[in-house]
């Protein structure tokens, strides 16, 4: 077995088809992180992280893996000899075996030199390594694991032809129908419920997860199981229904896996590490959550940087949330003519949400005027709150204001379900008539107060038994 797994590397190299493919992604992920402009490149983010890197490689493993895979079972049985591999003291598994590994230490080689690309940022940082190192490591994790399902699906689907182009074909849909098709079944389901359970079928959903640096039970679990499930119909050739049962136990694994929540978050900042008092809150949920965020769209790095954030904090409350929380992104500015944009605008603010107003060049160097909603609508049920995503507190710069909103990210979105999840709202008495400070003087303490309790304010008379149904009196 050791002897094939040799031999099907070495075979890899002995031609220059395998060296192109590995220099043909290196060149493409190197030109899309640090050439080409847009959202994943390096420089123009401004920040120390390559999560371009994990944005990009799998749409870019999508042709890389089939064309690495394609040949390992066409080419034996086009030139004649698997039946040769067969007579050898090497029974089917063994050699499927050798077969998958060779092809995962392939891909595994063409991974290894990214790695000048973390060491580049490490340089280019204001002070050196000050990239989170954790978070780097846990998606390069998750990359790994994406690649075992994808070398497993081309390994499979060789097997099954001896045309290299039918399987590379084969396999490069396999693998796109696989990471992003349940999502796009998912769509055509009613109630958030289903369509979780439809997206978590496919690897985006546990790739996603994974990638920002949390290494969870489950997705683990996930990937491992499918690659097992996948790698067992290579195993035999001619399968009968019995052996179809493989399918059923891999659910039930999956399924079983989704009740045990172990969860290392690997950032240096812990910042998916929810605090005891927010999980047990989605816990007690008894009604699904939904959350609109208006931060879509054409928007510069600062605000990109801030929507991956709530994305990746919603995601990890929906971890915990006993409903599940939908999620749902919408572009504020998206408008066939400037009218409709406008009325658009206009029922935002009606809702509360007060724009925010950006000047940011554009690709020729221009000034521009740019209209940012960075608010988000928690909803439960016909209840809704608006939650504002953005902290602009005088004094502070525009990047200071950004870190300090990320930081409180799960404050304002618990605060927001705590409120929507308050079954009996407490009263609250402010006594007037003696003296006391008029209410134009204790307008924000009622403004915030107002957002928990229900506030009055009168004269005591001689009845104190009016203060009755009031947990408070405030004498200001």
């Amino acid at each position: 077995m050791y002897a094939l797994l040799k031999k099907e590397i070495a075979g890899f190299f002995s031609t220059a088809i395998g060296s192109l493919v590995i220099g043909v992604f290196l060149l493409l992920t190197g030109a899309l992180l640090w050439l080409l402009p847009g959202e994943n490149n390096v420089l123009d983010n401004g920040y120390a992280q390559l999560d371009g890197l994990f944005v990009l490689a799998p749409w870019v493993f999508l042709f890389l893996i089939p064309a690495v895979t394609m040949r390992s079972f066409s080419d034996e049985y086009k030139q004649g000899t698997m039946e040769w591999l067969q007579t050898k003291p090497l029974t089917r598994t063994q050699i499927v075996l050798a077969k998958y590994f060779a092809n995962f230490l392939l891909v595994l080689m063409a991974l290894l030199p990214t790695l000048v690309y973390f060491i580049s940022v490490c340089c280019l940082g204001t002070t050196f390594a000050n990239l989170d190192m954790g978070g780097f490591w846990g998606s390069f994790i998750g990359l790994v694991l994406l690649a075992a399902v994808y070398v497993a699906i081309g390994v499979c689907v060789s097997s099954y032809t001896d045309n290299a182009v039918v399987a590379f074909v084969v396999s490069a849909f396999a693998c796109f129908f696989m990471y992003i098709g349940f999502d796009f079944i998912a769509s055509l389901f009613q109630g958030g419920v289903s369509q979780d359970m439809v997206s978590q079928l496919g690897i985006a959903a546990h790739y996603d997860s994974i990638s920002r640096g949390v290494l969870d039970l489950r997705d683990v679990c996930y990937f491992v199981v499918v690659s097992g499930v996948i790698l067992a119909f290579t195993f035999k050739k001619e399968w009968k229904w019995k052996d179809a049962t493989v399918v059923p136990a891999a659910l039930l694994i999956l399924l079983l896996s989704h009740w045990l929540v172990i969860r290392i978050d690997l950032t240096t900042e812990k910042r998916y590490t929810l605090s005891n008092q927010t999980k047990q809150l989605l816990r007690e949920q008894t009604r699904p959550l939904s959350v609109t965020v208006y931060l879509h769209g054409d928007l510069n790095m600062g605000f990109l940087r801030l929507k991956k954030a709530t994305d990746d904090m919603l995601q990890e409350m929906d971890v915990y949330a006993a409903e599940g929380i939908s999620v749902k992104f919408e572009n504020p500015s998206f408008a066939s003519t400037e009218k409709e944009r406008q009325q658009q605008y206009a029922k935002l603010e009606s809702m509360g949400l007060r724009a925010t107003v950006v000047h940011d060049r554009d690709a020729e160097g221009r000034m521009q005027q740019k209209v940012v909603f960075p608010w988000a609508v928690v909803s439960v049920g016909k209840d809704a709150i608006p939650v504002s995503l953005l902290k602009n507190i005088s004094g502070r710069s525009g990047e200071e204001n950004l870190n300090i909103s990320i930081e409180n990210l799960e404050y304002e979105l618990t605060d927001a379900i705590r409120i929507l999840s308050t079954k009996k709202v407490e009263k609250i008495a402010f006594l007037e008539g003696h003296g006391e400070l008029t209410e134009p003087y204790v307008y924000d303490i009622t403004t915030q107060l107002a957002r928990y309790y229900q506030l009055d304010r009168g004269v005591l008379g001689n009845d104190v038994s009016m203060l009755d149904p009031y947990k408070v009196l405030v004498i200001a």
